[in-house]
């Protein structure tokens, strides 16, 4: 758990340092980017990489929630219909 909080805590520092050394005048971010010390480079690219990769899960999870009460959906429907008929008969 802590690896993680620490993980999240280096993303953060990975941000404010991007932010505060790339408003460099004239330069194009890539430009920026290749003059950050590398393990800043690459915490910004492990940052970009975990932002594609919980957007995915993120994706998947509400895909697989809409599914799940689509299908639970019709149970219903299909069950107050038998309710329904039943009341009909009586």
């Amino acid at each position: 758990m802590f690896r993680f909080i620490f993980f999240l805590f280096g993303i953060i520092a990975g941000f404010i340092t991007a932010i505060l050394v790339l408003p460099i005048q004239g330069k194009t971010f890539f430009n920026k980017m290749s003059q950050l010390p590398k393990p800043s480079q690459d915490l910004i690219d492990e940052c970009i990489n975990l932002t594609v990769s919980l957007s995915k899960i993120a994706i998947g999870f509400v895909e697989d929630l809409k599914y799940r009460v689509a299908e639970s959906s019709k149970v219903a429907e299909k069950a107050m219909q038998a309710i329904r008929e039943k009341k009909e008969i009586k």
